[in-house]
């Protein structure tokens, strides 16, 4: 029997069946009593950093070209280029109101460098945006925003008068007053390009939204090729390739033959998963030569059969994690910025003692090092994951990991030194506001 933690898929992300049900219920939870507190922490002796336009790879992406996509004259006139670095977290809270219809969208930078874990970490408002301009009849998912490295913010939903139409909503938070633009769009199927345009997955098609001149094209996926996963589309959306220029693929019969799929509609198959765009650094499906990650317990055996394996092609996987040897419960597992190595995330109990969880590290199967191991308020279903990590600094105290429920807020963010620091409550992680150089990063 192929189990997986939390009713994992094999090729998707925890609770892919369930997701949307705990997404909805995860909302309720958190907007139900109405305005949502900021973080409970002390102010900074410092000054806030003023948000940087560019990041540690370099300058930041220029919008990708679309064929096709002419903007107007008015989207010109637009300033562009990042709103942050590359280790700035975006952060979201719905403010008051209603279920689906908050008083306001607060969206905030966290600044995680060096130093940052000692002087007490604050998240600094770039924009606010009202309640009263998202469009009537729309019902945002808090759960499904997603920050846009040209400076734009997509909020997944839908029509309370349709149960199954799926509603995105991008604001400009350049201009967070201003009317925001209504696409079509399931929760979870969409994806930023590293410059102004938003990828919609739909049966046997992508959807281009380039927000410079709001207009929309669609490419055709060819039969047989894979651009998100269709039960899990949650996890994988379109995956875009680290230049902008396309997507990531592979075949719906071979998993281990991969593509590229380019913006004209041509595609080109290649030995490798090719490198690609990171927003939030979960795009990570397979190490550099197309090893995926699965989770796996024997048949009609306990909980100490279960390991965490990298498979390809059928070949004989590689066994990361044992349970019998390593101990715990498997929550959350992604591979590291190089693809060569792999974070975990586990929840532990010592005898009597309270329930810990422990995120841990391994540059070599079955040689793991725990980064920090500590309590975090039980979720009341679903488990933890890993929201967004961003560790491709040549420093420990440079890689930052984020942590929090299941299809929920962020509670924990950690460095790789293991420094600590808990978000206040209702902050969704929606991406990283610059570049984070490709994935998997340049040896």
């Amino acid at each position: 029997m192929n189990d997986s933690p939390r009713a994992r898929s094999r090729r998707g992300r925890p609770f892919a069946v369930a997701a949307a049900a705990l997404v909805l219920g995860t909302i309720l939870a958190v907007m139900v009593s109405g305005r949502i507190d900021s973080p409970s922490v002390e102010a900074s002796p410092r000054p806030s950093p003023s948000p940087s336009p560019s990041s540690s790879d370099g300058a930041s992406p220029s919008p990708i070209g679309s064929p096709g996509l002419e903007p107007t004259p008015a989207s010109s006139v637009r300033a562009t280029g990042t709103l942050g670095a590359a280790n700035d977290a975006v952060l979201v809270r719905m403010l008051g109101g209603a279920l689906g219809r908050p008083d306001a969208i607060e969206v905030s930078l966290l600044t995680l460098d060096a130093g940052a874990y000692e002087t007490r970490l604050e998240p600094r408002v770039i924009a606010r945006i009202p309640g009263s301009i998202v469009p009537q009849g729309v019902e945002l998912l808090p759960g499904g925003a997603k920050y846009g490295q040209d400076g734009r913010l997509a909020v997944e939903g839908g029509m309370a008068a349709e149960p199954f139409g799926g509603r995105i909503v991008i604001f400009d938070l350049l201009a967070p007053e201003a009317e925001p633009w209504l696409v079509p769009g399931e929760p979870g199927g969409s994806a930023w390009s590293p410059g102004s345009v938003l990828a919609v997955a739909d049966e046997g098609e992508i959807r281009l939204n380039d927000t410079n001149g709001q207009t929309s094209r669609t490419i055709d996926v060819p039969s047989g090729i894979v651009v998100s996963s269709p039960d899990s589309p949650m996890y994988f959306p379109p995956t875009w390739l680290a230049d902008g220029s396309g997507f990531s693929t592979w075949e719906a019969a071979d998993e281990g033959a991969f593509g590229r799929l380019g913006l004209d509609g041509s595609y080109t198959r290649t030995d490798d998963p090719p490198p690609i765009f990171q927003s939030t650094g979960r795009e990570r499906r397979w190490a550099p030569e197309g090893s995926e990650l699965t989770f796996e317990c024997a048949q009609d055996a306990g909980q100490e059969s279960c390991t965490v394996s990298a498979t390809h092609r059928g070949s004989p996987p590689v066994v990361w994690w044992m349970a019998g040897s390593g101990g715990g419960v498997v929550q959350d597992y992604v591979w590291d910025a190089a693809g060569d190595g792999v974070w975990l995330l586990t929840e532990r109990v010592t005898g009597e003692g309270p329930v810990t969880y422990a995120l841990s590290h391994a540059d070599v199967p079955n040689d793991w090092t725990d980064v920090t191991v500590t309590a975090l308020d039980q979720p009341s279903d679903g488990g933890y994951k890993i929201h967004g990590i961003s560790d491709a600094a040549p420093t420990f105290d440079g890689r930052n990991v984020l942590i929090g429920p299941q299809a929920s807020t962020v509670q924990l963010a950690v460095s790789g030194d293991g420094a600590r620091w808990s978000f206040g409550e209702g902050a969704w992680f929606a991406g990283w506001a610059a570049n984070q150089g490709p994935y998997p990063a340049p040896p």
